[in-house]
């Protein structure tokens, strides 16, 4: 058996990955959450009959999670849908995922997380949009914010309810690859092309000293489709309510988490500068890097803040990669972009170059 194969859904035991949804619920301490989560999993609807399993991953909950929702789902009676009860001990939900995506049996995937309630029609429109176009890597939704009862959301929330992954993601359905993400929440992709590229090249943020900034994985996974020649799509017919407990709704909540996002651009940043220098063979075009070897040292010299300092200093990594004094991150991104062995999508005609003047 060989890459291609592998680049198209073969599962580690030799056999290809089945059509059909495997929805992956990672949970820490989500006990009182999981009941509504796990009930609207059970309301789902299909237009034809598609297999599809539940991948629970505990991350190292101490509130009985695993139980809670064995019992939770025992109640509900989809005896067709299988709930695969698995446990990871360490935390942060890329490593969850990690084990929940080794034990996926079906070729699309939708990340719900423990306080999503997915609309009935949710699994089946990604199925049908992820089946009809191989050129989508990622669907994501619309979150619609609920929280405790009698609570009303705060004045400052909607200013910031992108941080919570509410709202819409686009001004209309369609591509939104430009827009360089999508929340993990909801989010419907494909199986092997997340374990192929996780396989090879774990997380680029597990480089970093800081380990709140995992928090970003889900942007990360959603740039390096970009890098591999995939799309980025919105459908606002597809939501989910995202519940949201009081404890959440402070300023000092939303600051700490926009201030985790914000950190993981260290990494991140790297995969956007990427994007905007590279080719669809993974090159920088001939004339604009002779152009940015002219000017980048300059525009480095005359920079006055640090954002823009490290900007510069990262286009010359991408630039001269054995320069002595390496960017780590960049040397792997440029790898990981290069790398004929690991899925993309490739149009017959051949992708445009993304190559944007900088």
């Amino acid at each position: 058996m060989g890459e291609l194969e592998k680049k198209t859904g073969m599962r580690e035991n030799g056999s290809l990955l089945e059509d059909g949804i495997s929805v992956i619920l990672c949970t820490y301490n989500g006990a009182t959450k999981l009941p509504q989560t796990l009930r609207h999993l059970a309301a789902q609807r299909f237009a034809d009959h598609i297999p599809w399993e539940i991948i629970f991953v505990d991350n190292n909950s101490t509130d009985r999670s695993t139980e809670v929702a064995k019992a939770i789902w025992a109640d509900l009676h989809i005896e067709s849908v299988p709930l695969i009860c698995l446990r990871e001990s360490k935390p942060a939900k890329y490593y969850a995922l990690q084990t929940a995506m080794a034990h996926a049996s079906y070729q699309f995937f939708v990340i719900c997380d423990d306080d999503n309630w997915l609309e009935p029609e949710y699994l089946n429109r990604i199925y049908e949009l992820l089946n009809r176009h191989p050129n989508i890597g990622a669907v994501g939704g619309q979150g619609l914010p609920v929280t405790d009862a009698d609570r009303e959301l705060p004045e400052w929330f909607f200013e910031y309810s992108e941080g919570y992954a509410v709202g819409k993601q686009g001004k209309q359905t369609g591509d939104v690859t430009k827009r360089g993400y999508l929340w993990g929440a909801g989010l419907g992709s494909r199986t092997a092309v997340y374990k192929s590229f996780y396989e090879k090249y774990p997380s680029f943020l597990l480089l970093h000293d800081d380990p709140s900034i995992m928090t970003t994985e889900d942007t990360e996974y959603c740039l390096r489709l970009i890098l591999r020649g995939y799309e980025l799509y919105y459908d606002e017919a597809l939501k989910f309510r995202h519940f949201i407990p009081e404890d959440k709704l402070t300023k000092d909540y939303m600051h700490a988490l926009y201030k985790k996002n914000h950190e993981g651009f260290v990494v991140t940043g790297n995969y956007y500068l990427a994007i905007k220098l590279f080719d669809n063979r993974g090159r920088i075009e001939p004339v604009n890097k002779l152009r940015l070897m002219l000017l980048t040292p300059l525009r480095l010299l005359l920079a006055r803040t640090h954002k823009k300092r490290i900007r510069e200093q990262t286009i010359i990594s991408y630039l001269f990669p054995s320069a002595r004094r390496k960017n780590l991150v960049t040397s792997h991104v440029q790898e990981f972009v290069r790398d004929k062995e690991i899925a993309a999508y490739t149009r017959s005609t051949g992708r445009p170059s993304r190559t944007i003047l900088l």
